[in-house]
């Protein structure tokens, strides 16, 4: 019983009551400004996260048009001549020998969109940049590859090869729907066919960009 008393006067005396309180608010305090470092320390990782998920993002893209621009300029201009000298786009689909002639050029060019639908799906790049620097080429390629069957000459009992060309054309559609208000054209008329490649024939190689 006296012990009882003397924890009852203990708090209720003016002197120790207030240092315990002060005790109290001082954990308190302290408590609360560990968790706001804590909270703050996540949120500079979260930032220095994206911005270094921004910059690599930025760099990847930059190396993709170094590779579009300068390593492909080859491929997309025997493409484009091609299909042109040899009136493709006057026929309802290109024949196996056609085909045969340009397939490494055509597969080079699939399998570097291809790429860039792996790097968005696995989220290597950011998808805005890929829209905003190549889709005015992916629509126009993909919309051929379509139309023409490509798939279908090489890999046609193979479902996984080029599967990341469907994903790609997903999202990049949804970002120019949400950009211009435009849904994917679908089937491309053929005379915009006919100025893309005409574009592609006449490309020049460009001056590499540097990051």
């Amino acid at each position: 019983m006296k012990s009882v008393l003397n924890i009852f006067c203990f708090f209720n005396d003016p002197v120790y009551g207030a240092g315990l309180a002060g005790a109290i608010i001082t954990v308190i305090v302290l408590s609360l400004g560990y968790a706001l470092q804590y909270f703050l320390f996540k949120e500079q990782i979260k930032v220095q996260r994206e911005e270094a998920f921004k910059t690599n993002s930025l760099k990847l893209v930059m190396d993709l048009s170094n590779e579009f621009n300068n390593e492909l300029y080859e491929d997309r201009t025997s493409i484009g001549k091609y299909i042109l000298n040899h009136r493709i786009l006057d026929k309802s689909s290109i024949t196996a020998n056609e085909y045969e002639y340009i397939s490494g050029n055509i597969e080079n060019i699939i399998d570097f969109f291809d790429d860039l639908g792996f790097f968005v799906k696995n989220n290597y790049v950011k998808t805005d940049l890929i829209w905003h620097h190549f889709y005015y080429w992916f629509n126009l390629y993909y919309d051929f590859y379509l139309k023409y069957k490509i798939r279908d000459f090489r890999f046609k009992n193979s479902p996984q090869v080029w599967n990341n060309l469907v994903y790609l054309a997903s999202e990049l559609g949804k970002i120019e729907f949400a950009e211009s208000g435009r849904k994917a054209k679908g089937r491309i008329p053929k005379e915009e066919f006919i100025k893309f490649f005409k574009e592609e024939g006449d490309f020049k190689p460009k001056r590499p960009l540097v990051f």
